[in-house]
């Protein structure tokens, strides 16, 4: 334990606890201000363009909305565990494909088109389970991890795919706009 010698300058606590308390309080700063920036950014992205030509096409004023799957995947990227690691990145592609297919999920689109968007995310739900067959039995975590991987995403993406179906339902009817 190497204590500086204590004066009146110096605290008489040891470095490492000085050092840590710094390290805590420099990522609590650091994860706040990226989390202020995610929360900022998409309004003044979309305040930005909707006063522009490009305020027709829905894509660019969304487009600002990338930065939570981009902060979800730093989080995620850096989590130590690599089985929850996995599960995470699974769900956060399942939920990212969600958001696009509710961006292009449209009354106007053609049916078959907008059956493949809605159940877009199913597949990428269901996609790792065909995968656990293949898996040797020496890599029985790897297989709970897709497994659990695809437990977790497939009733998100069942129950966003079945809200999305109903709501552009409606939205083809012309008393269900506001």
């Amino acid at each position: 334990m190497n204590t500086t010698p204590s004066n009146d300058l110096q605290p008489a606590v040891p470095e490492s606890k000085a050092r840590s308390g710094f390290r805590l309080a420099s990522r609590v700063a650091k994860h706040l201000g990226i989390f202020l920036l995610v929360l900022i950014l998409p309004p003044i992205w979309y305040d930005f363009f909707s006063g522009t030509q490009l305020a027709q096409h829905n894509l660019v004023l969304m487009a600002g909305a990338i930065t939570w799957p981009l902060y979800v995947l730093w989080l995620s990227l850096k989590c130590p565990w690599p089985r929850l690691r996995f599960i995470l990145l699974q769900l956060l592609g399942v939920l990212t494909l969600i958001g696009v297919a509710a961006l292009l999920a449209s009354c106007r689109a053609p049916d078959w088109l907008m059956w493949a968007v809605l159940l877009l995310p199913l597949v990428a739900a269901v996609l790792p389970l065909p995968a656990l067959r293949r898996a040797e039995r020496q890599q029985a975590g790897f297989r709970r991890n897709w497994l659990f991987g695809s437990l977790s995403s497939l009733p998100l993406a069942l129950g966003f795919g079945i809200l999305m179906f109903y709501a552009t339902a409606m939205c083809a009817m012309a008393g269900m706009r506001w």
